[in-house]
């Protein structure tokens, strides 16, 4: 199967971020991360608000309360655009007659977009989520609903890049080094080693444990060399690491909050991946239950991920 390579890259622009914002909610943590995106990089902001879909699952449309709901949007809308422009950010405010994702993917691909900003809530992803990444080759920001006021200087110092050692999975690296780039960040790259599995119906002696740690031993001892190389074909300060465990999701979800990480950044595939996928397990589960914002870069070529998505059967209200 055919997919992006990190000789492939070409230079990102982050010059249109598009924030989707819920219509009766003010998300002060992906605002505040919009503005300081846009201001770091010199991009502007649209702020876009979708209406809800209720009326769109229903045979009857009352349009009174189609136009009071559409107008009371574009207040909330305009007080916020308001309120970012304040800071200095240039801001736009859009409704959209829809919340399925073809209608948000097709806005998105009509204006240039080059960055769409989510917000999920508690641990699950949306179902707008789940259908636009399966639509789309824009990279997915994917931030969590916590509640809590922003910092007052949000930043992304320290960025997770996790790799399985494919070349499909390092497509994302284009991405992160010049994201790193212009936000002056550190990278650190990550692998798991996953223990071999063992037979658990029996009893395993002394011998099949050190044979299993010499495995472990003899991959280690491989995937150094390998991280250190790419290490050196990124710019800027790397670093890498190399864990072992039975869960690499969870270890790279541990990882990220032992070393402070601001950003995970990934590929949508790794090596085990497969084109009915819009992403792999790992990138799913991070994207999850991760309480840190996670950057989903898809890495099949935009023909091919439109081919694929031909194919699918998807539900009339995707």
């Amino acid at each position: 199967m055919e997919f992006h390579r990190y000789e492939d890259r070409k230079d990102i622009m982050l010059s249109h971020l598009l924030l989707v914002v819920e219509t009766d909610k003010e998300d002060s943590q992906a605002l505040a991360h919009a503005v300081w995106f846009a201001r770091t990089a010199g991009a502007h902001i649209t702020l876009l608000g979708l209406l809800d879909s209720s009326s769109e699952k229903s045979h009857f449309v009352d349009p009174l309360d189609w136009h009071m709901r559409k107008l009371e949007a574009e207040v909330r809308l305009k007080k916020l655009g308001q309120k970012l422009r304040q800071t200095g950010a240039a801001v736009h405010t859009e409704i959209l007659d829809s919340s399925r994702a073809r209608n948000l993917l097709q806005y998105a691909q009509a204006q240039a977009v080059d960055l769409i900003i989510l917000v999920k809530r508690m641990e699950r992803i949306s179902e707008l989520i789940h259908n636009l990444i399966k639509r789309t080759t824009i990279p997915v920001l994917v931030f969590q609903d916590t509640g809590s006021a922003p910092e007052l200087s949000p930043a992304y110092r320290k960025l997770l890049v996790p790799l399985d050692g494919s070349q499909r999975a390092e497509y994302v690296l284009s991405f992160a080094a010049q994201f790193a780039q212009i936000y002056n960040a550190q990278i650190v790259v990550a692998h798991v080693l996953h223990k071999p599995d063992m037979p658990r119906s029996t009893r395993h002696s002394a011998a099949d444990h050190s044979l299993s740690n010499q495995i472990v031993e003899y991959n280690r001892n491989e995937l150094m060399p390998y991280l250190k190389r790419i290490a050196a074909r990124l710019p800027g300060k790397v670093e890498t690491r190399l864990l072992v465990s039975d869960n690499v999701a969870v270890a790279l979800a541990n990882l990220a909050e032992a070393e402070g990480i601001d950003l995970i950044v990934l590929g949508a595939h790794g090596y085990s991946g497969t084109p009915q996928q819009p992403y792999g397990n790992i990138a799913n589960n991070l994207m999850t239950y991760s309480r840190k914002p996670v950057l989903m870069v898809q890495d099949l070529p935009e023909a091919q991920a439109a081919t694929v998505q031909a194919g699918r059967q998807y539900s009339k209200q995707a």
